[in-house]
């Protein structure tokens, strides 16, 4: 009779093992899922990252491209000024 609660009672631990194993599974595929999305949306941000360091290197260069004209532009301005300046003064 002993042998047969001793049979018993570690089948309850067994199906309590299996149950806890169980449930563990679970939370490891809702984990996993989890990560999954996790890297999914990782790698959308660092596509956009990416795409947006790219899109302000291209500004950056348009800005030094616009200042270099901006200051070809004030250097034939004052060479204007001193033309005009200098019809004046003859």
């Amino acid at each position: 009779m002993s042998y047969e609660i001793a049979i018993a009672r570690l089948q309850l631990i067994i199906a309590v093992l299996a149950d806890r194993l169980e449930q563990a599974n679970g939370r490891i595929k809702m984990l996993q899922s989890t990560i999954a999305i996790q890297e999914e949306q990782l790698q959308t941000q660092n596509r956009a990252a990416r795409q947006f360091a790219g899109d302000c290197a291209e500004l950056a260069a348009k800005v030094t491209e616009l200042e270099l004209r901006n200051a070809e532009l004030a250097k034939a301005r004052d060479a204007w000024k001193l033309e005009a300046e200098s019809r004046r003064a003859a």
